[in-house]
C-alpha cells in the first residue's frame, strides 16, 4: 500500500525555527488543555491570538532558548509523531506513575524529586504543562535522557523580594492636609 502524494509532501516538509506556527500548530503544541486555557496561556505569555509566529518566538515565550539543536526541532514544534506536544499534570503523573496531586504538590512546594522535570509552563495551580521529552527522560533515562538534556531552557528568573522597611510612627494619626487647588 503506497502513501498518497499529499501525505508524503506533508511529511517531507521540514520544520525550522523560522517556520511560522499557525493556530492549528499552537493548538497541538499546547496539547489537550482546552480552548479557554490555551487562550489564557497565550495571553499570559504575550502571544497574540490569530497571528502566525515563528517557532523561535513561541519557544522564547514559553521559557526555552530561541536557538535549539536541529535534532529537536520537530520534537519542539509538533511533538513526537506530530501528536500533542505539552502534557498537563494528570498526563505527566500517569506517565511517571504518581498521583496528579503528588505532581501538583511538587510544583506548589517547589521541592522536586532528583531529576524530576520542572513544568515548562507554570501559570497557576491548574495550568502547568511539561515537555514530554523531559518526562520520558525522567522515566526512561537510558533511552531519552541524552535528547532531553539537549533542550535549552532560559535561565530561571528569581523574584527578588524587596526588603521590608519599617515606617516610623510619628505619634499622630491626623488626616493629610487637603490639596491646594492651584
Amino acid at each position: 500500500m503506497t502513501a498518497s502524494p499529499k501525505t508524503t509532501a506533508a511529511e517531507a516538509a521540514r520544520v525550522t525555527p523560522t517556520s511560522m506556527a499557525s493556530n492549528a500548530d499552537l493548538e497541538r503544541f499546547f496539547g489537550d488543555c482546552g480552548d479557554d486555557t490555551r487562550r489564557l496561556i497565550m495571553r499570559r505569555l504575550g502571544l497574540p491570538k490569530r497571528k502566525s509566529r515563528p517557532w523561535t518566538e513561541i519557544w522564547f515565550a514559553v521559557g526555552l532558548e530561541a536557538e535549539q539543536p536541529e535534532a529537536l526541532w520537530d520534537e519542539l514544534t509538533l511533538g513526537s509523531k506530530r501528536r500533542n506536544m505539552l502534557w498537563d499534570a494528570a498526563r505527566t503523573a500517569e506517565h511517571v506513575g504518581l498521583a496528579s496531586s503528588t505532581v501538583n504538590g511538587y510544583c506548589h512546594s517547589g521541592v522536586f524529586r532528583d531529576g524530576f522535570p520542572r513544568p515548562l509552563i507554570n501559570i497557576s495551580r491548574r495550568i502547568r504543562l511539561w515537555l514530554p521529552l523531559e518526562v520520558c527522560g525522567y522515566v526512561a533515562p537510558s533511552v531519552y535522557a541524552e535528547r532531553a538534556a539537549m533542550i535549552r531552557r532560559r535561565p530561571q528568573q528569581t523574584k527578588t523580594e524587596k526588603p521590608i522597611v519599617p515606617v516610623s510612627y510619628t505619634g499622630t494619626m491626623q488626616p493629610l492636609p487637603p490639596k491646594n487647588s492651584e
